[in-house]
């Protein structure tokens, strides 16, 4: 994925977090790993927008955290209001993942450095915005206001605008949630495929609603069990996803995979359409369907899809391929 590309969904993101009608003052920006649609490992930068809760004290928190190595203390004086995970895919800025960290984290900073001065009145209500790789506490601070003492200071009436949230855990499940995750992809690649089935019903239990926890499963299944299997749970994936549009795009793409193995190529077209309508801004999406064009002999909108995955930021051999050959072959 393009740099550019990047640095958009950042902003993006970062914007409808400190927009939040809760009005977030504690931003954490982490970079942490998991794998790609390739199965892949790469980094991700996860963004949480968080309120201290009444009565107590921040800055107390984060020394105990940095002195005793446990990110916990933070956890337990903040509410998490908005957040986003291993949804920005930021390899572009770590080509050599996980080394040069350095330079990529400089690019991190300056991107998010960029998004404030562009966007100052959407970051005027937040109090502290650290960066930092997921369980590292040498924070760089990239905004540090001393922290108002009283939330009314900034006109916000806590008591009719907060919702108060029954998992006080969240960011801790989280991060288990996307630890088994990266463990059970493990598994899948070494075909353990029992075990890392073990796992996702370890990340299902933890979190039901997890679309990427079905996609796991799918592909479990499918490794383990087969084309017909896979197909026969089709409607039971689908529906689990329905409501995270990323989750419901692998599925869809899973399924146009699993046709296009048979070589039934009609079949497969309209999975990776629906893929495409899930998750437009995925340029993955729109190669495989180039590359199906190819299959059938439609040079002409095998050409078009491909410019557009690469415009997307998409990058692969096959796509190369693709537009190399103005549609004619995929390899």
């Amino acid at each position: 994925m393009s740099q550019l590309i990047i640095a958009k969904q950042i902003e993006k993101t970062l914007k409808n977090i400190v927009s939040h009608e809760d009005n977030p003052t504690i931003i954490f920006i982490y970079v942490d790993s998991s794998v790609d649609e390739n199965m892949e490992t790469v980094p991700f930068l996860n963004i949480y927008g968080n309120l201290i809760f009444d009565e107590e004290n921040f800055d107390e928190a984060l020394i105990q955290a940095v002195e005793n190595n446990d990110s916990g203390y933070i956890q337990d004086v903040l509410e998490e209001i908005d957040s986003s995970s291993f949804e920005i895919n930021i390899s572009g800025f770590y080509p050599n993942w996980p080394n040069e960290v350095g330079t990529g984290d400089q690019k991190v900073i300056d991107t998010i450095n960029s998004v404030i001065n562009k966007n100052k009145k959407h970051f005027n209500l937040v109090e502290k915005l650290y960066f930092d790789h997921v369980d590292n506490f040498d924070f760089a601070k990239i905004i540090d206001k001393p922290i108002l003492k009283n939330n009314s200071e900034i006109e916000i009436d806590k008591e009719n605008n907060l919702i108060i949230k029954d998992n006080l855990q969240h960011i801790n499940d989280d991060q288990q949630k996307f630890s088994l995750e990266k463990e059970a992809w493990d598994l899948v690649h070494s075909k353990q495929y029992d075990l890392a089935q073990e796992k996702c019903n370890a990340i299902k239990a933890i979190d039901p609603d997890y679309g990427f926890g079905y996609f796991l499963e799918a592909r479990i299944l499918w490794y383990k069990e087969g084309f017909e299997a896979c197909v026969a749970k089709k409607d039971y994936f689908i529906a689990k996803t329905q409501h995270e549009p990323a989750a419901l795009a692998r599925i869809y793409n899973n399924y146009g995979c699993l046709y296009d193995l048979q070589l039934r190529y009609k079949e497969s077209l309209p999975y990776f359409e629906k893929a495409i309508l899930s998750n437009p801004e995925d340029g993955m999406y729109v190669s495989n369907i180039a590359e199906l064009y190819c299959k059938l002999n439609n040079p002409k909108k095998a050409f078009k899809a491909a410019e557009k995955a690469k415009k997307l930021g998409h990058e692969s051999s096959t796509l190369n391929a693709i537009i190399e050959s103005k549609g004619v072959r995929y390899n």
